[in-house]
Order: C-alpha cells, then structure tokens, then sequence
C-alpha cells in the first residue's frame, strides 16, 4: 500500500516538475531575446525593434538608434507596429525621435503606421521605460530616400577619380545660341587659374567660363571673351565669393555681342569673332575642366541649367526656379554625380523644404482621431471619433491640422483645436482614402481612419503617402518661394461624416479646383475674409445630396499668383469644360481671390458636374453673411495625370489625383514599380511623382556577388571585361561600400586582373579610376582596414591632419604566396613594396584643404595589365598611395617608395623611377620620370629605392620594369600616378 502512494507521488510531482522546467526554460528564452540597444545604422535600409519584440519589453530600458545616411540622403523611419505604455505627456515609457531639428515624443500605439523623416542625414531614437508596466513595443523599418538635386549643391571635383559630368542619356546638339544660367560659390583666395565649367568635343573645350590672370573670361569654339567690365567684381578681383552668386550668359551666333546677367542686372558686351560661330554637338559637359594647365574652380556650383535659345533681358529677368533648361536641367537624372560631392543644404535659392516630423505630436487616440487603429496587414473596419460644435451666429473658424501620415498602407489622419483665433500656417495636406458616407452630419466633425491591402490591380490602389509638409508644395508647384503672410492656407475636413462601414474606403475622390472672386465692403482684413469663405464654403456644401469635402482653402491678392492660377485654369480649359460667371461689377481693390480645392467623395460612383457644384456655390449664394459680394465662381475639375515613360520601359496609364499605380517591372517578373499621381495643394494641378523602382534592381552586394561568380576561373575578353567593369564603376559610385561589399568588389577587380593584357586594356583607365573612387568611399570602423585578395591588396588608414606625422605602408606575401599581407606600421622587415609619407606632408595644404582630409588609401597590384605602355613591358608589382581626395605637389621632404625585384638586377643596370601619366601618347597613358629619383645609396640588386616630391590622390605607383626605347633594353623601377583626361601632377622638369 505505501509502496502504491509513492508512485502516485512520483506520477504527480513528474507534472509539477515539467512546469516548473517549462517555466524556467520559458524564462531563460525571454532574458536571452534581448539583445544590445544602443546600435548605430547605417545600411540603406533595415529594420530594428524594441528590446524582446514581439515579447514585452523588459522594465528599465535605455536604448538609442543612431541612423545614418551619406549626404544627400535623408532618413525614413516607418513603425510596422507600436505599442508603449500610454500616459499623459509620455511621462513613464516612450519613444523620442529627433530628427536633426526637432524632438518629438511618442507613446500608448500613437505612431503605429506612421513615417518620420530626418532633417538631415542622421537620426536618434531614444526609448526608455520605467519599473512597472510593459506593453509589446514597436517594430520599425528605415531607408535612406535620396534629397531632390534642388535641395543640394555639388562641390567641384579638384581631381579626375570621380568627375561630375552630364549623364550619357544627355545628347546636346549643335548649337548656334545658348543660355546657360548658375550659381557657384568660390572659398578659397588662391589665384590660380580656373574654370567653373567646360563643355568638350573632339577633345577641345568649346564652351567654358573661368578667370585667369587677365580676368573672368567665357570661351566659345576657341574665341575668348573678357568680361570683367560688366561684372560687380570684388577688390581682390574675384566674382564668386564663399556664398551663392548667379551669373547668366546668353550668346547668339547672328552677334558679336553676349549678353551677361549678374544681381538682377543685364548688360550687353562687345567679343569680335564670336558671330557666324558653332558649339559642335554630341560632346560632354563637366563641372571644372580636363585641361592640364588650368585647375577647376574651387567651390560649390548650384543649380546649372543651359538652353539651346539666347533668351532676352525680360525672359531672365523673370526666370523662375521651375523653368526647366532644355538641354540641361538641375535634376539628378541630367547628371553623374558621385555621392561625396553631394551636399545637402537647407537654404538654396531654389530649394524645396525638406520634410521633418511635426514639432508637436498628439499622444493619444482620442487627440489623433483614431489614427492608432491603422493597420498595415488587412482590411480593418474604421473607427471614428465625433466633436460637437457648439451653434453661434458669429462664424466658427475651425483650423484643423492635418498631416500626411506615411504608412506601408494608407492612413487617413487629423485632429481638431476648435475656436483657433489664428491659422495654423504650418498646416500639411491630407492624400488617404476618403471615408464612405451615405450622408453629410450638420453638427458634427466625424474624421475616419481606414485602411486597406494594397493590390497590384491599379484601379483600386490606395495612393501613396509620404510626410510632405505644406510649405513643401508651394515650393514644388510655384515658381518662387511663397510666404505664409501673404497666402494663409487653412485645411479644412468638418463636414465629414460618421461611418460604421465594413467596405474599403474609395481609393481617391474626385477633385475640383475652384476660384471665387468677393468684394469685400467694410473690411480689408485678408484673415477676416478667409474665415467667412471658409464658413461660407462648408454650409453652402452641408445638407446637400453629395458629400463633398473642403481640402484646402487659401487666400491670394498679389499679382504674381494671380498669374499662376490664370495659367493653371487655361490648361484646365483644354481638358475640362469649366463653369464660369462673372457679374459686371468693377473689382477694386477691395477684391480677393479665394482658391479652394475640393474632393467629392463618389463612393456610389454618381458623376458631379461642374455646372452642379459651381449652382450650389453661385446661384444660390451672391451675398456672403452679408459682408461679401460674390462677384464670380469658377469650378473645373483636376485633370488626371497623363500617361508617360519614365523612366525607359516604365509605362505609367492615366491616372487619376491621389491613386498610386503599381506595374510590374519590365526586366524583372514578380517585382513591382509604383508611382503616385499627386494634387497641387494650392493650384490644384495634378502632377506624377517621382517613380518608386528600387525593387526592380537588385541590391548593390548582391550583384557584386553575382560578379563574384560570373568572374572566378573565367577568362575574359575584352567586351566582358568592359562590361563587369561598367557594372563595378556603377555600383561604386552610387552603393553605400562597407567593407564587406568592398571585399567583393576586391575580388571581382582581381578576377579581371587575371584576364590578358589585350582584353584589359581598353578598359584600363575606368578600372583605375573605379578602384581609386572605391578606396575613398569605403566606410569602416577603427583606425584601418585592409582587403587582400590575389591580384589587388587595398589599405586604407584614418588619418589626422592635426597631429599627422607621416604613415607607412608595406605589402608582404603569405605563405601560400597567393595573398599579400598589408602593414600600416612598420612591422614588415622584409616587404615586397612599401611607401613611407614624410611628416611634413600635409604641411604645404591649406586648412580648408586639411577638413577634407580623413584617411590614406594605399593599393599594391600583382597584375600590371592596367599599366600598358608601348614602350615598356612591365615586369613586377605596381604599389599606390594617396592622400584622400588632395593633390600634393612640390613637397619639400620626398616621398620613399621601396620595391623588390623579382629577380636580382646585374651590376650597374640602369634604373628610373616614373609615374603614370594618362595624358602621354594622346591619353593612352604611359610612364614620365618627372619629379622622381633614384635613392643609389640605399638601393641594391634586390630592390630600388625612389625618392619623389609629389602625391596626387590618383595615387603613388611604384613598379619594377623592362623599359624598352628605340635605343636600349633596360630594367627600370616606375612611380605612377593614373589621370584619365586631366593631369593636374607638376611640372615638367
């Protein structure tokens, strides 16, 4: 019997064990899901989450997201999911974003489905939570999105690894007249001579604007024309100073005379020779020049744009930042333009706002009108959150504050402040799905928040949304800068109505553009009477048989943008059949012109003519609560966005406002594209977005990798070699390059490398300069990095040019004598090839030079097949050195680069020491002992020893060779230096 009740014990405490091991274990699993917080980002894309997620966070947490994007990009952060415990002004658990100008402070699921942008290229997340409740947390993706090319400036390249030149998809014609219009700023008192930009064909400059000794000049087909004497020049001589100056030039070819713009002031002057001219077509513009004997301009140049018409003085006079050049434009497609001379900046002539996150979030559901309940992953049924107005003779203004709210799925988003005696001018529009409403409410302001699967049928596409701000559309769509004080913008949605609807929200509504001409007699206060519209507009459009929604209202008097909206309603007339009446009143001064933008919410797909809506407003209503006259009202409709390629075998249908198409990508089945056809706030024109094909490329390591295996064991010819090398040079110039895609790319210009001199050599020059531009992008961590592989070794070391006191490098082979072993220090007694840099090196440079200054990169090829010289036969290793992006000549202690033979040279053979020189033998390249000796005394059989007073950041080469001439045979040590068109070195001596 008690042997019986100790089993049953046994059986029983076998349960009360597992769960306690399943507890502990359970226990365990959620400590080790935690993982480190405090992380800095800066991949182009990722995501991260809240410590344990989709676990609870743990208690007392401290964690900070650093992100960060190169210039020119700015950050997006999207929350898949948010969920913080909800408090009064976050005061116990909450996420902070400051993004470059701001901190904003998140809690409770407010930021669920929600995008934030940075000011800049960097922003911080900070999360921290308390000692008692724990909720899910957020899961959070980023991008880096690239910054319009209106919003940078780009600095003028000093050298030739990565020119800034316009894109090959630019032809320009012949051309017998021009214009060319920019901006440049010049911050350095150097007096060489420059130019700022030059257009080449047939291996001249035909068009060109620079200074020499004699003054500012602009060359025309070999003609030079002085232009000093119409310039406002500084005493020191200069134009361009270290902030933005305009120039325009204009030249017809039926004159001797050119026509120069500069601080709104147009002057003709006299150039003989330059009437009866052409500029040769199909040649390539560069900012700065190629020509040896003249540097490029050292400064920033913005906003480039050329045409192929001599404009007159009013033309200029009135040249908008919108007028596009129709030659060459300041858009990213007109240019290659490597990411390093990007520069983001917030106050260009012609930028546009960057968009930001809001300065003061709400934190709740009920502040943000349901906006919490969005989803990113199904249809949900919509909540809605109801505000009473109270009744009052005196009309209301309302100001609701409304913001694109970005999402992986649309949102639709506001939240009201009743009774606001002021606009909100920072006011953002609102582009979601409208709420389906059977029936307008008279005394309620109902604001819905809905979301829907996106489909790859584009007729039921939600629209896109991004966080643009208000500010941001008068830039886009005016074309000059408008400020809030003369045109108050006031977003309005009070007549929306509550839903309990299942059904998805219509993708996009239809929108009418309207015009409405009042007279005001007893007040010229703008506000007074935007207020009355706006009250005006919402009763006259209540209780009416369609539910129409008031999307913008904004109030213009200057001439300027009277001239806009006349040019937005003719082209509406070409497609639209507007309705129109003005009464035969004189409009005096005391007129106003109101703009409103309306969407008509036509979820039972009932059509409304304009002739219905302009009868509600005008018919009905001539008197406006007795203070205004209406003089005229004029409704169209906005067009929708008309078909277009762009890019190449990108085919976008017409498309109306608001709607985001998706079509599948031409060189990739299964990848999609997506576009947005988006409405003007204030104008009301409707315009495409910029495309969205991202997935249809694939990423930048993974066809680095696909190049990997493409070009192992392979032996190449020269069309696959000038392939892969194409390919390598794009993904350099616009891939962000860690080490580990710097690596592959290693790898694949090894496998190259092996391939034979004839299938190398013509494309020699762009494999060089694509090695040099990787070795000054790569991104590390530490003091340096080094890549070796079998045919290319790459180092690269931080450098301070506060306290530099010179750097070494040496390569040694391995064991299995296949790789190489690169040295930063001086721990290599028996290097195959080392460079040793002086202490005084970076003395001779300038300190606006020595910012720039953050690293030296040093290479060493096995290969020579890049190196070919008709009258050399190399015969052992090439090593290279630079300093960043400097060139550095003249250097008062030399250089020491030391090589090994590969064999013992015999007694007294001959020896020189020589750089590359891309422009020998009509730019082919060849070796030039220029600037370089040999150091007898420390050489030997075994090595050679050169002593050289200059370094470019094209690099130090150094090489054992066979130097054939039409008189002898000898070995010879070289010192290259790799230019393509341009060689900026040293004298000749």
């Amino acid at each position: 019997m008690s042997g019986m009740w100790c089993k049953h014990w046994k059986r029983k405490m076998q349960h009360v064990l597992y769960f306690i091991i399943l507890y502990f274990a359970c226990t365990q699993h959620s400590v080790l899901c935690c993982t480190s917080c405090k992380l800095t980002l800066t991949s182009p894309s990722g995501h991260f989450t809240s410590p344990c997620y989709p676990q609870l966070y743990p208690n007392i947490q401290d964690c900070k997201w650093t992100i960060q994007a190169p210039p020119g990009f700015i950050i997006q952060v999207t929350f898949v999911d948010f969920d913080i415990e909800e408090a009064q002004n976050c005061m116990y658990d909450s996420l902070s974003i400051n993004n470059g100008e701001s901190t904003s402070k998140f809690c409770g699921v407010t930021a669920k489905g929600m995008a934030f942008h940075s000011a800049g290229n960097e922003m911080i997340l900070t999360f921290v939570s308390d000692f008692s409740i724990q909720k899910k947390g957020f899961n959070a993706t980023y991008k880096h999105v690239a910054v319009s090319l209106r919003n940078q400036k780009v600095i003028v390249p000093q050298n030739q690894s990565s020119i800034v030149s316009i894109s090959s998809k630019v032809s320009i014609p012949t051309l017998n007249e021009v214009t060319v219009c920019f901006e440049a700023t010049k911050y350095s008192n150097r007096t060489e001579d420059w130019k700022a930009f030059s257009y080449w064909s047939s291996s001249s400059d035909h068009f060109s604007f620079g200074k020499t000794a004699s003054g500012h000049f602009v060359l025309i087909s070999g003609v030079q024309c002085d232009l000093d004497t119409v310039l406002p020049l500084l005493p020191n001589g200069e134009f361009f100073i270290d902030s933005f100056q305009q120039i325009c030039i204009v030249w017809n070819s039926l004159s001797d005379v050119l026509g120069v713009r500069t601080k709104s002031i147009y002057q003709n002057i006299s150039c003989p020779g330059i009437k009866d001219l052409s500029i040769p077509g199909q040649g390539n513009l560069i900012l700065g020049t190629y020509e040896i004997n003249m540097g490029p301009l050292q400064g920033d140049i913005y906003n480039f744009r050329l045409w192929s018409t001599a404009m007159d003085s009013a033309t200029l006079s009135n040249l908008s930042c919108d007028e596009k050049g129709n030659i060459v434009n300041w858009e990213n497609e007109f240019w290659n333009i490597p990411s390093w001379a990007r520069k983001a900046e917030s106050k260009l002539s012609c930028g546009t706002s960057l968009p930001t996150i809001p300065s003061a979030e709400p934190t709740t559901c009920e502040k943000l009108a349901g906006v919490c309940q969005a989803t990113v992953t199904s249809i949900v049924t919509p909540s809605t959150t109801t505000n009473t107005h109270p009744t009052t003779n005196t009309p209301a203004f309302h100001a609701t504050s409304v913001r694109y709210v970005s999402s992986l799925l649309p949102t639709l988003s506001t939240y009201t402040t009743d009774n606001i005696a002021t606009y909100n001018t920072q006011t953002e529009v609102v582009s979601a799905p409208l709420p389906s409403s059977p029936s307008p409410v008279n005394t309620s302001t109902s604001i819905t928040s809905g979301s829907m699967k996106p489909e790859v049928a584009t007729s039921h596409l939600p629209p896109v949304l991004s966080t643009v701000s208000i500010i941001n559309n008068i830039a886009t769509n005016n074309s000059q800068p408008v400020t809030v004080t003369s045109a108050t913008t006031t977003m309005i949605t009070t007549n929306m109505t509550d839903t309990n609807s299942t059904d998805p929200p219509t993708p996009a509504g239809t929108f009418y553009r309207i015009s409405i001409t009042v007279v005001n007699s007893s007040t010229n206060n703008e506000t007074t009477v935007q207020s009355l519209v706006y009250s005006w507009l919402n009763r006259s459009l209540q209780n009416w048989n369609y539910t129409i929604f008031v999307v913008n209202v904004s109030i213009k008097s200057n001439e300027r943008s009277a001239r806009d909206l006349e040019t937005v309603i003719m082209k509406s007339k070409l497609q639209n059949n507007g309705r129109s009446r003005r009464d035969a009143s004189n409009l005096n001064t005391e007129s106003f012109v109101i703009w409103a933008l309306l969407v008509y919410n036509n979820t039972n797909n009932i059509t409304l003519q304009n002739e219905t809506i302009y009868q509600k407003l005008y018919e009905q209503n001539k008197t406006i609560d007795g203070v205004l006259s209406v003089q005229s009202v004029t409704v169209y409709q906005v067009e929708k966005c008309k078909a277009e390629e762009s890019p190449s075998s990108y085919h976008w249908p017409v498309t109306s406002p608001t709607v985001t198409q998706i079509i599948q990508c031409p060189k990739s089945p299964g990848n999609y594209a997506s576009r947005t056809c988006f409405v003007g706030l204030f104008y009301g024109d409707s315009h495409w977005g910029p495309p969205d094909h991202k997935n249809c490329t694939a990423s930048a390591g993974a066809l680095a990798n696909e190049l990997l295996n493409l070009t192992t064991g392979q032996k190449l010819d020269a069309e696959k070699v000038n392939d892969f090398v194409q390919t390598l040079k794009k993904i350099v110039n616009e891939a962000d390059i860690d080490t580990s895609l710097g690596s592959t790319v290693v790898n694949v210009f090894s496998n190259i490398l092996g391939s034979s001199d004839n299938a190398l050599y013509t494309s020699s020059s762009e494999a060089l300069k694509t090695i040099e531009a990787l070795a000054l992008k790569l991104q590390f961590t530490g003091q340096s990095v080094s890549i070796s592989s079998p045919n290319l070794a790459l180092g690269i070391s931080r450098v301070n040019t506060t306290t530099y006191s010179g750097s070494t490098f040496s390569v040694g082979s391995q064991s299995n004598n296949s790789d190489f072993q690169i040295d930063m220090e001086k721990n290599q007694t028996t290097p195959l090839a080392s460079v040793v840099l002086p202490s005084t090196l970076l003395s001779q440079i300038n300190e606006s030079d020595k910012y720039t200054v953050s690293r030296a990169q040093f290479m060493f090829f096995n290969k020579v097949g890049l190196f070919q010289d008709h009258l050399s036969n190399i015969s052992s290793y090439i090593v290279a050195c630079s300093i960043g992006n400097l060139t550095i000549r003249d250097l008062k202690e030399p250089v020491k680069i030391t090589v090994k033979h590969t064999a013992p040279l015999p007694n007294n053979t001959p020896r020189t020491c020589v750089f590359w020189d891309a422009n020998l033998y009509k730019s082919a390249g060849g070796w030039n002992k220029t600037g370089c000796d040999v150091s007898e005394n420390e050489s030997s059989d075994n090595e050679t020893v050169c002593l050289c007073n200059h370094l470019t950041h094209f690099g130090i080469l150094m090489v054992s060779l066979k130097w054939t001439d039409q008189l002898a045979e000898d070995k010879v040590l070289q010192y290259p230096t790799k230019k393509d068109k341009k060689n900026q070195m040293l004298p000749a001596s």
